[in-house]
């Protein structure tokens, strides 16, 4: 079973806007600036999307909103990430969120709404990101909970 610890505080994350100079910025963009990320773990929670998934999940999109949902989220591969950015669906909500082997949080990629992405990292710096999207602004944001599981399998 997985258990949820909340750090208490806020910290600052990057808020960037969905569309800029009538561009979408997706979630490939986002992968890409951050750099490598394919030595977390990774978890998708709270996921809906529109479009074909098949090509990242054979099952389709109802089967992994639903598996999002639950408390533990959905293990996602980084290679799943960029198959997923490579794809035409479209991520209307949902939070990815990279944890070291610990289970502490490390990156977190947030969309709401389809309207803009929220970006948290534990290195805590944006400057490729604040400098590709101007319009991107700083906000304050609640740190993601760390994931602890016995025992922290690595996604397939």
């Amino acid at each position: 079973m997985t258990e949820v610890e909340r750090p208490g505080g806020a910290v600052q994350a990057l808020r960037v806007p969905c569309w800029v100079d009538q561009a979408l910025i997706g979630l490939g963009d986002l992968m890409h600036l951050v750099g490598d990320g394919g030595a977390l773990r990774w978890r998708l929670f709270w996921v809906d999307f529109i479009g074909d998934v098949r090509a990242v999940w054979q099952q389709g999109h109802e089967k992994i909103e639903a598996q999002s949902r639950q408390s533990e989220g959905l293990s996602i591969s980084w290679s799943q990430m960029t198959a997923l950015a490579g794809t035409d669906a479209q991520i209307l909500d949902g939070e990815f969120v990279g944890f070291q082997d610990s289970g502490a949080p490390q990156l977190q990629f947030i969309m709401l709404d389809s309207s803009f992405w929220i970006v948290w990292s534990a290195r805590a710096d944006y400057a490729d990101l604040r400098a590709a999207f101007g319009q991107a602004v700083m906000v304050p944001h609640e740190l993601p909970a760390s994931l602890v599981e016995e025992p922290f399998g690595r996604p397939t």
